[in-house]
């Protein structure tokens, strides 16, 4: 795929989409892994802010410019050699009530930040009724001295809309900008010139600054002028010592616009919030609640967790009509995660509560989920690729040929669910099963048939092409001759990934109403 995954859902001015970008960095992309895009209540509260034809192109394309975290102030690796891309670790927009998407994106940063070891965003689209719904948000980064969680307002499609952040701290004023009481920006560069990881010159834009430091949770709105009944709010749970950071920063959209950009582009401005922790492991834990009128969420509080998972994440969501939501996120398909007697097992659990009674359930990536007696089961089927049929490898039929190492029970089942193909290299393609079918044939070496079944394998077809193959070419090995695998991508990036096998799983969600 693209890299590049939107959960959505509502009508009219209830419209909700929330994005998670996590593509492969080529020729016109920018250092925005991991970035997020919110649109609700007809309003871009979050944006992207695409390209500028100005002397500050290199602010909308460096990691700064984003709704994303930065590293010990340094852009993300830019280099378009393919190296920096990301990969897709959940994915489920096809329930109602609760959707997911998780990537990872460790690649934009391990070439420059040389400890880094976790660089992963998880964002779930949870619904309390038809009109309304808060986006779960949450960043797990492991490397580097300091974490800059970063957000910003856009001010509208051409940036002239009146939009202000108001974060509910005691703020101070700090003179100078981002970089220091004396430093400004002076790395001026023309549009043409790419932005290098090693520079952090665009701290310099920033400005105005007002400052807070605290270690628990705390709240900010967005609003625009034009539209004071709905806004976004913020609610970034603590237990951390953080400084938040809210000062201006070029606005791009308004000096696009202007008969002049060189000049606008440095009087033209939006507000950037920025969560600054330090240390070299931070989990940044969201929820983004945009209303119309009155707020819906009473509370938001971390749950006391128990797990041997240093990933696992626990978040209560008191909504203001009396219900309550759980939210248990692991790391892997086995993590095992308890909050008083609600227990996943698994990668993301859901559960409703309404008058202290479940209501609802939700599970992705997992095996089990329960709250007291009431429980929701699960497969996480996997297995190994042994070859493919591509249109681009000139086959005439697109499917992936696997062998299963936990076969579900019912395979018409998994049509609709997203296969997720895990190449020797860790990175993922996902793709949505259209069918499963029975293999009868020859692969290689490989036979089976009625006679003589060697392997027991499947055709699952996808809706996508899933552009790659797999080849064999002999190699010597202290002596022997071996077949060494080759995994070729058929589309750009064009990559070729040298001996392991490709495997999958396959994300099989379970939910449950209780009347």
């Amino acid at each position: 795929g693209f890299g590049h995954a939107i959960l959505g859902r509502g009508k009219g001015k209830n419209q909700i989409q929330a994005h998670l970008h996590f593509s492969v960095l080529g020729n016109h992309s920018h250092n925005d892994m991991l970035n997020i895009i919110l649109w609700a209540k007809g309003h871009e509260f979050l944006p992207d802010f695409g390209y500028t034809h100005t002397l500050l192109r290199a602010w909308s394309a460096c990691t700064l410019g984003h709704n994303t975290v930065v590293i010990d102030q340094k852009d993300q690796y830019y280099r378009t050699d393919n190296h920096n891309f990301g990969n897709l670790l959940l994915y489920d927009a096809q329930n109602p009530t609760v959707k997911v998407v998780e990537a990872e994106g460790i690649r934009a940063y391990d070439r420059v930040i040389p400890d880094i070891k976790e660089y992963k965003r998880l964002i779930a689209l949870v619904a309390i009724s038809p009109e309304d719904s808060y986006v779960v948000d949450v960043f797990w980064v492991k490397g580097g001295k300091q974490h800059d969680w970063v957000i910003h307002t856009g001010r509208g499609r051409k940036g002239n809309e009146p939009q202000k952040i108001e974060v509910f701290l005691r703020m101070k004023k700090r003179k100078g900008t981002l970089l220091g009481k004396d430093k400004k920006f002076e790395d001026v560069k023309l549009w043409l010139d790419e932005v290098r990881e090693n520079r952090d010159s665009e701290y310099g834009l920033i400005d105005n600054l007002k400052v807070a430091s605290t270690d628990k949770t705390f709240q900010a709105e967005s609003k625009f002028e034009n539209d004071p009944d709905s806004a976004l709010r913020l609610t970034m749970l603590g237990g951390v010592k953080s400084e938040i950071i809210l000062g201006d920063a070029p606005n791009s959209r308004a000096a696009n616009a202007d008969p002049n950009p060189p000049k606008a582009i440095f009087e033209s401005k939006t507000q950037i919030l920025i969560v600054r922790r330090k240390g070299p492991e931070n989990t940044f834990i969201a929820i983004w609640e945009p209303y119309s009128k009155n707020p819906f969420i009473k509370e938001v509080s971390r749950l006391r967790i128990n797990s041997d998972d240093k990933d696992a994440v626990g978040i209560k969501v008191s909504l203001v009509d009396g219900r309550e939501d759980y939210i248990l996120i692991g790391s892997k398909v086995d993590s095992v995660v308890k909050a008083g007697n609600i227990k996943l097992v698994g990668k993301f659990g859901w559960i409703r509560k309404k008058k202290g009674k479940v209501s609802e359930m939700y599970l992705l990536a997992g095996k089990q989920l329960s709250a007291g007696s009431i429980k929701i089961t699960s497969e996480v089927p996997n297995g190994v690729i042994r070859d493919v049929k591509s249109y681009a490898a000139g086959d005439e039929e697109k499917c992936l040929i696997v062998k299963f190492h936990q076969k579900p029970k019912n395979l018409d089942n998994l049509k609709g669910k997203i296969i997720l193909v895990i190449h020797p290299d860790n990175s993922t393609h996902g793709y949505k099963i259209e069918k499963v079918e029975k293999f009868e044939g020859r692969i290689g070496n490989i036979i089976t048939d009625k006679e003589e079944k060697k392997e027991d394998l499947y055709k699952i077809y996808t809706d996508e092409d899933p552009g790659f193959r797999i080849k064999y070419r002999n190699v010597t090995v202290n002596e022997p001759t071996l077949p060494m695998p080759i995994t070729e991508m058929l589309y750009f990036p064009l990559r070729k990934i040298e001996w392991g096998e490709n495997t999958f799983i396959i994300l099989v969600p379970n939910s449950k109403k209780i009347s």
